[in-house]
């Protein structure tokens, strides 16, 4: 039976090779685009809610990094977008917005000397202002090389501190969809719904932790949205309903 074996071994390389032709590209990519689906669903059938294309990083609004003086700054529009059939079915849905179609995103360049104390934010020229309504849940798309570092969006309102929302670490490899739920103070969402003081998006804080290694780093920015909820209620924290059901 020894004659058999080169001919197994070369139907298990064949098989092997069948399977990953068909499977995700890596892993969680099927999930973003089941997220995509729900988004695409939601904004269709609920009316209560209104999608906010924020930012899609075509080149219109400017962003620069705001920190000290350090010898690499660098931010960029460049022609660099995911590939996956999510981010493809969500550029379809965010283009009917727009008017425009994906074709670039936000390249940043930096470097830290001494990552366990640094940090760095980076800042569009003029506010992002949001439309009337109450933010309760954000999506952007994020390039990574394994980076030990944690992203928060800046939002600001007058009358108000700057409120730091988290958006995650970005300790993975190449594009990935992140979907996060806002969590807002009550004195904060009291002030929107006075319909006075809009939030605005004033930009997006890297923190590195202890462990990240010292020296330079590319991260990519592509399509970020919100979605608002745009009922006239008043809300004590638990109103405002969450059909996407999972806490993340």
């Amino acid at each position: 039976m020894n004659f058999m074996k080169p001919y197994l071994i070369a139907f298990a390389i064949l098989f092997c090779s069948q399977v990953a032709l068909f499977a995700p590209s890596r892993p969680g990519e099927r999930d973003e685009l089941g997220r995509v689906q729900i988004l695409s669903e939601i904004i269709t059938k609920e009316h209560s809610y209104t999608l906010f294309v924020a930012e899609d990083f075509e080149g219109e609004n400017l962003w620069k990094i705001n920190r000290g003086i350090s010898f690499l700054n660098r931010t960029e529009f460049i022609s660099k977008t995911p590939e996956s059939e999510a981010f493809k079915l969500e550029s379809k849905l965010y283009k009917d917005i727009t008017q425009r179609d994906s074709r670039n995103s936000l390249m940043v360049q930096s470097y830290f000397e001494i990552p366990s104390k640094e940090t760095l934010e980076i800042r569009p020229n003029k506010n992002i202002r949001l439309p009337p309504g109450i933010p309760v849940r954000i999506f952007v798309w994020i390039f990574s090389n394994d980076y030990n570092m944690d992203l928060s969006l800046i939002l600001s309102q007058n009358r108000s501190k700057d409120i730091y929302l988290e958006l995650g670490e970005i300790k993975f490899e190449g594009w990935r969809r992140i979907e996060k739920k806002i969590v807002l103070p009550d004195r904060n969402i009291r002030l929107n719904l006075s319909m006075q003081f809009p939030f605005e998006i004033k930009g997006i804080k890297i923190k590195p932790s202890p462990f990240q290694k010292r020296g330079s780093f590319f991260i990519y920015f592509d399509q970020m949205a919100v979605i608002l909820e745009k009922r006239n209620t008043t809300y004590s924290g638990s109103e405002i309903k969450d059909n996407w059901g999972l806490e993340y």
